[in-house]
């Protein structure tokens, strides 16, 4: 049942901040030198921004997203519409890859739990009600 999954969160937070950080700091420092070229400092700024903009992406599509959808299918099945729910699907980072297969396939444990209890109930019924059939013949056959 396991499904896709991207890289780790990880490594894209990490690697967006060091571009941040290190691009940051560069146009900072280049730009207190007094003979600095303005495009060399622009062009840091602009490295810099991108590196935050990552950042900021990969905090709200691999972060926020995959949980909204765990979260919403959370509430699906808690809601009691089981059957109608159905798994997120898409690629999601590994860290959220594993949750998410181990919710399905909790949810899919207890779906056949659930079944295997409705089973038995209805075989309990049905044993209940061949009993009752027994007791009310009782007093036929003590007669005889």
């Amino acid at each position: 049942m396991p499904q896709a999954q991207t890289s780790s969160i990880k490594t894209r937070i990490v690697a967006s901040a060091a571009v941040l950080l290190c691009c940051g700091t560069a146009s900072f420092a280049y730009g207190v030198m007094t003979e600095s070229s303005i495009f060399v400092h622009s062009v840091l700024f602009v490295l810099a921004g991108l590196g935050g903009a990552f950042l900021l992406w990969t905090v709200h599509a691999h972060m926020m997203r995959p949980l909204a959808a765990l979260s919403g299918y959370a509430k699906e099945i808690s809601a009691g519409k089981g059957e109608r729910a159905t798994c997120p699907g898409w690629a999601m980072p590994a860290e959220y890859s594993a949750l998410r297969d181990a919710m399905c396939l909790m949810v899919e444990h207890l779906d056949g739990a659930i079944a295997a209890a409705r089973e038995k109930e209805a075989a309990l019924f049905e044993r209940r009600r061949e009993a009752l059939g027994i007791v009310r013949l009782l007093p036929a056959i003590e007669n005889c």
